[in-house]
């Protein structure tokens, strides 16, 4: 009995159709996955990047953040006390008693000179030289409580009251003082160290103002200057001290504490008592003197604090007697930059205006002046002002008063600025190829945090590229740049989540021929071979396998479903007969 099987056209028709949709587009994907390497990479990376000049924000923060280490808790600084003084040169009834002390000093033994001087200041009258000795030797143990009650107490004896006319003359315990003498000099360091002493221990108020101001009047009247105009680079021997002796007391360090006194002691001053102090008969050379133009055009500015005012103005009276270029009070110039950038605060100064003034101060530096303890912060100082000017060579007297951590910082920050101006191009390309040994090894400790920011600054220039030509070919191998830069680092960067979409978005914005073009833009025979290579590729992966499975189950299916009907017919029609 034969039985004629049916024919299923309509299934084998669907199911073709269906396997030639599903075939389609993993061609198209297996095109894309061979054809995106062939863009030449390096010409786009060449273009947007290696010969591009990008901010590196970032970077540069980190460096300005070792910087900060670099900041100390000093904000001015009083000039240190008086010399000590030379005892066999001076008239006094216990002048061998206080060389006995002093040479205790000279072999260590300060402790054991102070305690030897004791007898002598704590009678009922004592005489200045043990007074002026002791109050020195205490302040240099850290004796600064101490030192400044000593000299209280002796100036708040009667007999030991200082009075100055205003012709220029001195009395001491009602007796005029000859100009010159042993006992002016005297009365001028004791004055001296007692303003000094008041800004160690921050007795900031009006007395302080007043004793600083005495210090600054029985100078000039030892010296027998009649006004404050005629300030010159002079010194006062210390008492007893004979001519040639560096034992000395600098005019800069005298008005450096009245400067300070006035900045930190919170008082206003009247419109009348600042016009009196600010004005000047002389007209100075910028060049030498650059404080008078900024004096005359704050003066009688209301925003900037009169007492401010009134430091400036005496800083001034220094510079027109000194000149700035003479300065060598490290102390005084390192007040002053901090005085002229507190102005600039309350008022903004001229730039080009302060950066003259500022290139002008602490470029010499007389170590001798300085405290031990401030040589650091003033040398930190220094530091910063180089960098900050983009001078990279500081000199050698300033880093070897650095402590080696700060010396390594400075090192890094130094090469750091360097890297990413000089050799910036080498740069950006050995971090892109990730070869990066040499940075390494220059920044030592700092290497790796610095090498990550000037990452993160690439990839952020990369995706504000990548997405301004996001419509262009040109974008696909940037994207692949980010993403291969990216890739080790726990970053969350603005835009780039956008931007890892940006292979998928050209497909919708450009279809899949985004690729295509892409080979396309390479040569001919690259463009040629790999989409032979593609269409292989995809024929076989995407295409033929995946229809040759979909027709097998196909094929199974009616094969199934064949014979159940037939068997199915046979049955009922042999039923049936």
């Amino acid at each position: 009995m034969k039985v004629k099987l049916p024919v299923f056209l309509i299934p084998r028709i669907i199911a073709w159709i269906f396997s030639v949709i599903v075939g389609i587009y993993p061609f198209v994907q297996g095109f894309n996955s061979v054809s995106i390497p062939t863009y030449d990479q390096q010409s786009v990376l060449n273009k947007y990047l290696i010969n591009a000049n990008f901010p590196l924000p970032n970077a540069e923060t980190v460096e300005q953040q070792w910087m900060q280490e670099f900041a100390t808790n000093t904000t001015y600084l009083p000039a240190p006390l008086g010399p000590l003084p030379c005892p066999r040169g001076t008239d006094a009834p216990n002048r061998e008693q206080v060389q006995a002390a002093i040479d205790l000093v000279r072999n260590g033994n300060t402790h054991q000179a102070i305690a030897k001087l004791k007898p002598l200041v704590n009678t009922g009258s004592p005489h200045w030289l043990p007074v002026l000795t002791i109050t020195i030797l205490q302040a240099t143990a850290g004796q600064y409580a101490n030192a400044k009650q000593q000299l209280d107490t002796f100036f708040a004896q009667a007999s030991n009251r200082i009075s100055m006319s205003k012709s220029g003359g001195m009395s001491f315990a009602g007796r005029l003082v000859k100009q010159g003498d042993t006992q002016s000099i005297a009365l001028t360091h004791l004055v001296y160290n007692r303003g000094a002493l008041w800004l160690q221990q921050e007795y900031y108020n009006k007395k302080l103002i007043k004793i600083l101001q005495h210090g600054v009047g029985t100078f000039r009247r030892s010296l027998g200057w009649r006004s404050e105009e005629n300030l010159q680079q002079a010194t006062i021997l210390a008492p007893g001290c004979p001519h040639g002796n560096d034992h000395a007391l600098a005019v800069s360090s005298v008005y450096n504490n009245l400067v300070v006194g006035y900045i930190l002691t919170n008082r206003s001053y009247s419109r009348g008592h600042l016009r009196r102090e600010t004005i000047r008969k002389y007209n100075d050379d910028p060049s030498t003197n650059p404080l008078q133009s900024l004096l005359i055009q704050y003066r009688n500015n209301r925003t900037i604090p009169s007492r401010l005012l009134l430091a400036l103005s005496n800083a001034e009276r220094v510079i027109h007697g000194i000149g700035i270029t003479n300065l060598r009070n490290a102390v005084f110039q390192y007040n002053l930059r901090q005085l002229l950038q507190t102005i600039d605060r309350y008022n903004g100064l001229d730039s080009n205006n302060l950066q003259s003034i500022q290139s002008q101060l602490l470029t010499t530096v007389d170590w001798n002046t300085i405290p031990q303890v401030a040589q650091q912060d003033i040398a930190m100082h220094i530091a910063k002002t180089h960098l900050a000017k983009g001078n990279w060579q500081i000199p050698p007297n300033i880093t070897q008063r650095l402590a080696s951590k700060y010396k390594v910082l400075l090192n890094a920050r130094i090469i750091a600025q360097e890297l990413r101006t000089k050799h910036r191009k080498q740069t950006v390309q050995e971090i892109v190829a990730g070869k990066y040994n040499n940075i390494q090894h220059a920044l030592n400790a700092q290497a790796d945090i610095w090498i990550q920011n000037v990452r993160k600054d690439i990839i952020t220039h990369l995706t504000t590229t990548a997405q301004a030509i996001r419509n262009k070919p040109e974008c696909i191998p940037l994207f692949h740049e980010i993403r291969n830069l990216s890739s080790n680092m726990d970053i969350n960067m603005p835009g780039l989540n956008h931007l890892c979409t940006l292979r998928i978005n050209s497909y919708t914005s450009l279809n899949w021929l985004a690729d295509w073009i892409a080979s396309w833009s390479s040569p001919w025979y690259a463009s040629l071979g790999i989409s032979i290579i593609a269409g292989i590729n995809a024929s076989f992966l995407w295409f033929i396998i995946p229809l040759l499975i979909l027709l097998w189950v196909i094929t199974q299916a009616e094969l199934m479903y064949i014979t159940f009907n037939s068997l199915y017919h046979i049955e009922n029609k042999a039923q049936s007969s």
